[in-house]
């Protein structure tokens, strides 16, 4: 799963190189501190799904679609 801006990214890459791959975008973009306070806030079900991503177990969420318009110049 990629998010928006990745995708965007890319497209706008492969735009100048067709050769080229995805990369990670998002790396060293920010710090983990809204990460942290949302983890120290979280209920305790939550905090519970994040152990689980941790220790490489699945977890199962409903996806609600919705629409976004991205423009690329």
């Amino acid at each position: 799963m990629y998010n928006p801006w990745s995708v965007v990214r890319f497209v706008e890459d492969l735009h100048e190189d067709e050769n080229q791959f995805p990369s990670s975008y998002w790396a060293n973009t920010s710090s983990n501190s809204i990460v942290k306070k949302l983890i120290e806030r979280a209920d305790e079900e939550t905090k519970e799904e994040i152990g689980a991503l941790i220790e490489g177990k699945n977890i199962e969420k409903p996806v609600h679609p919705y629409q976004n318009t991205f423009l690329v110049s």
